[in-house]
C-alpha cells in the first residue's frame, strides 16, 4: 500500500544525484533534530535520505505530517533562486561579479573557485530548472492538499 511519502520518494529518486545531494543536505540541515548529519554521512547521504523518507509509521497522521514537512522544506528550497531561467541569470550575475572581484584583487584561490562555479552554472541550472518543474507538477497532483487528505481518510 502506498503512503503519503511515496510520491515524494519517487520524485526524489528520479533526480540527478548532485541535485539529490543538494536537496537532501539542505533538508537535513533545516529539519529540527533530523536523525542524519549530512557532514558525517556525505558520501552516502542520498541513500540514507531515501531510506529515511521511506521509513514508515503505522500512524497515517505521522506519515502525512512528515510529508507536509518535506513539502514545505522543498518548497522553501525552490523559493530561493533555483527554479527558473531568471533565477539562474541572477545567480550567474552574482557569481560572475564575485569572479571579477577576485580577479581584480588578484586572489588566485577565489578566482579559481568562482571560475569553476561560473563555468558549471549553465549545466547545473538546467538540472535545477527541470527538478523544479517536476516538483511543481508533483505538488499540483499527488502531493496536493486533497491527495494528502485522502491519505488520512482512507
Amino acid at each position: 500500500m502506498r503512503t503519503a511519502t511515496d510520491p515524494y520518494f519517487d520524485w526524489y529518486g528520479q533526480l540527478d544525484q548532485e541535485i539529490q545531494s543538494d536537496i537532501s543536505s539542505m533538508i537535513i540541515y533545516m529539519w529540527p533534530d533530523h536523525p542524519l548529519e549530512p557532514q558525517r554521512y556525505a558520501p552516502n547521504v542520498n541513500n540514507l535520505f531515501s531510506a529515511w523518507i521511506q521509513q514508515g509509521s503505522a500512524d497515517r497522521y505521522k506519515t502525512v505530517g512528515k510529508t507536509l514537512a518535506l513539502i514545505k522544506l522543498t518548497e522553501f528550497i525552490f523559493i530561493s533562486p533555483r527554479g527558473t531561467d531568471e533565477d539562474w541569470d541572477l545567480v550567474y550575475k552574482r557569481m560572475n561579479d564575485r569572479l571579477e572581484s577576485a580577479k581584480a584583487r588578484r586572489d588566485e584561490a577565489d578566482t579559481n573557485f568562482f571560475g569553476e562555479i561560473v563555468e558549471a552554472l549553465p549545466e547545473r541550472s538546467h538540472r535545477w530548472i527541470a527538478a523544479a518543474a517536476a516538483w511543481r507538477a508533483l505538488r499540483c497532483s499527488t502531493l496536493s492538499e486533497d491527495a494528502l487528505h485522502s491519505c488520512l481518510v482512507g
